[in-house]
């Protein structure tokens, strides 16, 4: 995913990283990140779909999908080291929490 269109109003999030789908041509994941450095708030990590426009190739956004929310600094970096590993069990439990970390 090389060419991606990010609306502005989230051109000051830090892009973590982007992966496209293995298994659907054009489809892909975003992930960003608010406040990852201490630089004021709380940590937000958020996902996003993403979607490949046939006529120009760049990925445009297409919707948010989840957000989390984390307590303290140290538990939303941990938590954006271990997403790319996480299993899709541990990911849909993540989601559906009673409490953020």
């Amino acid at each position: 995913m090389e060419n991606i269109l990010l609306p502005e109003e989230l051109e000051q999030m830090e892009v973590i990283f982007t992966v496209a789908s293995p298994t659907i041509e054009g489809l892909g994941v975003m992930i960003l990140g608010e406040h990852m450095h201490g630089n004021g708030g709380l940590p937000i990590i958020r996902i996003y779909l993403m979607r490949s426009n046939n006529e120009t190739n760049i990925y445009e956004m297409e919707k948010e999908l989840e957000a989390f929310n984390f307590l303290t600094l140290h538990s939303g970096l941990e938590f954006e080291k271990e997403f790319p590993h996480m299993s899709a069990l541990d990911l849909i439990l993540a989601m559906n929490s009673l409490e953020r970390v």
